[in-house]
């Protein structure tokens, strides 16, 4: 410390936006939101979400428990993540993270639609699912949701820069789309149906 005194300015790039209303914990065992709700898929996706984010959180857990065990064990990623709520007074926090994550079931009002969109115009990166995206327009989506469900168990990535992987696994469910011109397709099924989409909207994208 003494010989490097300049520590550079923290920076949080990456935000996880949730529902102001989302009740979950991680550490609330059975899991139940607000201790009285059955667990949902949203909740189910939010503890995936975080466990892959601050990774090897999900292994130490099931750990025999310890002071430092649980609480003092470096993730993957370093400390790159930060959770912000989808308030409707402070919608400009989202100004100060280059790329937004959305987490579990989210109601958007029509503010905060327009300023999702706003945001990824002025360079921001969106990553949003099917399952989060009642109340935004197809333009800002790129893909227009069929309201069909199918299953598969293997897809294929089409960046072009991508090292060949095999994708195949358990059998999984995703949602009918149809992508807008101009839309990349980055992974498809078998059958060429969207998975991931990159929709480049002003100097940003959204990932869906």
């Amino acid at each position: 410390v003494e010989k490097h005194p300049e520590r550079g300015t923290p920076y949080t790039p990456i935000a996880m936006l949730l529902d102001p209303a989302h009740g979950w914990d991680m550490t609330d065992y059975p899991h139940w939101p607000f201790g009285i709700s059955q667990i949902e898929r949203s909740d189910h996706a939010l503890r995936e979400l975080f466990g892959a984010a601050y990774y090897p959180a999900p292994v130490t857990e099931g750990e025999a428990a310890t002071a430092d065990r649980q609480a003092y064990v470096a993730s993957v990623f370093g400390d790159i993540f930060d959770v912000l709520i989808a308030s409707e007074t402070r919608k400009d926090a989202i100004d100060a993270y280059r790329a937004l994550i959305v987490g579990g079931r989210v109601e958007w009002s029509p503010a905060w639609s327009k300023r999702l969109e706003d945001y990824v115009r002025k360079g921001g990166v969106l990553v949003i699912n099917a399952a989060q995206a009642k109340g935004l327009s197809d333009e800002l989506l790129g893909v227009r949701i069929t309201g069909e469900k199918a299953e598969a168990d293997e897809a294929s990535c089409l960046s072009p820069d991508e090292t060949k992987a095999d994708l195949r696994g358990q059998m999984f469910r995703y949602e009918r789309v149809e992508a807008r011109k101009g839309v990349q397709v980055l992974i498809e099924t078998p059958t060429h149906e969207p998975l991931v989409t990159i929709n480049k909207l002003g100097r940003g994208k959204l990932v869906f």
